[in-house]
């Protein structure tokens, strides 16, 4: 099973938390994708189809994070979810319902819509944002090709 197909959850109360303990334990000098999702949103399948492929192509340069930002709902729903859909990559499950609203990637990135791409160096400094579905545009395609090729 490739790193893309690999299944693996980030746990924490709040989304900021997480994170800051997922940046301070990785030591693999991939950049990452971090995406944050709905299960609410009826493209998601989709969207996590064609983002599969993008998974193979830069498993050597990114590692993909997913944030359900309504995970505390229904988390067996959610784990359920993504299994079914075969989303590979790390899943954050927040379990503090305002998790998403007091998060600082909310605030500082003005995540409205979904899905949200954000990518990010080694260290968890926010590189470059995308806020355009896949199945409508490869502009995360072209930004993931840009940064791999940066140090």
């Amino acid at each position: 099973m490739s790193n893309s197909q690999k299944i693996d959850f980030i746990f924490g109360i709040d989304i900021d938390g997480a994170m800051s303990g997922y940046f301070a334990r990785d030591s693999s000098e991939r950049k990452n994708v971090m995406v944050f999702w709905s299960t609410w949103d009826r493209n998601m399948a989709t969207e996590f189809n064609l983002l599969a492929d993008l998974k193979e192509d830069f498993e050597e340069q990114y590692n993909f994070i997913h944030i359900c930002i309504d995970a505390y709902e229904t988390p067996e729903k959610t784990k359920s979810y993504i299994y079914q859909n075969r989303v590979g990559g790390f899943h954050l499950l927040p379990e503090q319902s305002n998790a998403f609203r007091k998060s600082s990637f909310k605030r500082d990135l003005k995540i409205r819509d979904f899905p949200f791409y954000v990518i990010t160096d080694n260290d968890g400094k926010v590189m470059e944002t995308e806020s355009i579905p896949l199945e409508i545009s490869n502009r995360l395609e072209s930004k993931l090709k840009y940064f791999s090729t940066k140090k």
